[in-house]
């Protein structure tokens, strides 16, 4: 037995009550994922940073450091905290556009890096995210359950 009565309205079943729920389980999942791995290295941040620092240190473009420690040190800083926050954001629908847009830019600066260090396995796979962050951007007006939603009335109609 199909879900809806006719045809005709295929349409407004997947708008109004698929897609929001197709979405909220998106935003979730990707939010919680966010918030585990920026939060798991928060306690560990100043050695994440070093770390960082240090691996990127050897990469050179004719001669010249590719990633100066004075670059890849603050930004390794702020990676983990960024992340944890976009994850907060993503779980809580809370701006969820801008967090979505802010997930999608750090996993672009996160594939370059990797890409620079001929990390390639990792940098593939870091397309399956910014799939989703892609998703949850071109996809927000189906956002429906979310404080962004719920609170603001700042999602838009499809």
């Amino acid at each position: 037995m199909p879900a809806f009565k006719d045809d005709s309205n295929w349409r407004e079943t997947l708008l109004r009550r698929d897609l929001p729920v197709a979405y909220l389980l998106l935003r979730l999942t990707m939010g919680f994922h966010m918030v585990a791995h920026g939060g798991v290295r928060l306690p560990i941040l100043q050695k994440f940073a070093s770390e960082t620092a240090t691996e990127f240190a050897a990469l050179r473009l004719i001669g010249l450091p590719l990633f100066p420690a004075w670059f890849v040190y603050p930004f390794s800083f702020s990676v983990p905290p960024v992340e944890f926050a976009i994850g907060v954001l993503l779980v809580l629908g809370l701006k969820t556009r801008l967090a979505s847009i802010v997930g999608g830019v750090t996993i672009l600066l996160l594939m370059f890096g990797n890409v620079s260090r001929v990390n390639f396995q990792v940098a593939h796979l870091m397309w399956l995210y910014v799939l989703v962050f892609v998703l949850l951007v071109a996809v927000n007006f189906a956002d429906r359950y979310s404080l962004d939603r719920v609170a603001f009335s700042d999602t838009p109609e499809p």
